[in-house]
C-alpha cells in the first residue's frame, strides 16, 4: 500500500480457499505493520466473519494499535464499523480543509500533528454483503464510499475472502483496490477476485 513506481495503491484484496494460508498472511500483515509503525502512526479496525476468532489474540494481548476488534461479528456490528469509519472520513475532511491541506501528507507537514492512518482489515467481508437486505445494501454504499475517498484522508481497506462471487459491490469500487493478492483458490474464483480476462494468473 501506497506509491511505487509511479502508481498508488491505496486498497487491498486477500483471496484463497480453506486452508490456503490467507490467515497466516493476515497475522504476519498486522504484526509487520504493528513492529514498523507506531500506535501514533497507524491503527487498526480488525474485523472477523470467519466462525473462528483469528483476531482474539490481539484483543488478548492489548495490541495498542487496534482501535476495534471484533470477533465473530454480526453484519449489524461490521456496520456500525463502517459508519464509524465514515463520520472519520468527514472530520479528517474537515480538519485537512482548515489547515488547507490536499491529503494526510500534506496535512502532517503542515500542522506537525500525527493523525494515524487507519488500515480496515476485514476477514471474510462478503458475509456483509450477500444478503438481499438493509445491511447490505448501507454496507455496500459506504464501502464503495471508503474505497473512493479514504486515501486521501489516510484511510485504507485490506478485505479478505475465500469467495468474490455474488459478492454486492459495484465494479467501480472493485476498480479501487490495486492490490490483490489470490492464494490457491479455483479457477473460477481466481477470475472474480481478478477478472475474467487474467487467465495467466488464474
Amino acid at each position: 500500500l501506497g506509491s511505487k513506481d509511479g502508481r498508488n495503491s491505496s486498497h487491498a484484496l486477500l483471496g484463497g480457499r480453506t486452508g490456503s494460508g490467507k490467515s497466516t498472511l493476515f497475522h504476519v500483515f498486522i504484526a509487520s505493520l504493528a513492529t514498523t509503525y507506531s500506535p501514533d502512526e497507524v491503527e487498526l479496525y480488525l474485523v472477523d466473519f470467519k466462525e473462528g476468532v483469528e483476531f482474539k489474540a490481539y484483543a488478548d494481548a492489548a495490541l495498542p494499535h487496534a482501535r476495534v476488534i471484533a470477533i465473530e461479528s454480526e453484519r449489524e456490528f461490521g456496520l456500525s464499523v463502517l459508519k464509524e469509519l465514515q463520520a472519520e472520513l468527514e472530520r479528517r475532511g474537515e480538519l485537512l480543509k482548515s489547515a488547507n491541506a490536499q491529503d494526510l501528507t500534506a496535512y502532517r507537514e503542515r500542522t506537525g500533528l500525527s493523525l494515524p492512518r487507519l488500515l480496515l482489515v476485514i476477514d471474510e467481508f462478503q458475509v456483509l454483503l450477500i444478503e438481499n437486505d438493509a445491511v447490505t445494501t448501507k454496507s455496500s454504499l459506504i464501502l464503495e464510499d471508503l474505497a473512493r475517498r479514504g486515501r486521501v484522508f489516510g484511510i485504507h481497506l485490506v478485505l479478505g475472502s475465500q469467495s468474490f462471487r455474488g459478492v454486492n459491490i459495484s465494479q467501480a469500487a472493485m476498480g479501487q483496490f490495486a492490490t490483490r493478492i489470490v492464494l490457491q483458490a479455483p479457477e473460477a474464483e481466481v477470475a472474480s477476485m481478478l477478472g475474467p480476462d487474467n487467465t495467466a494468473a488464474a
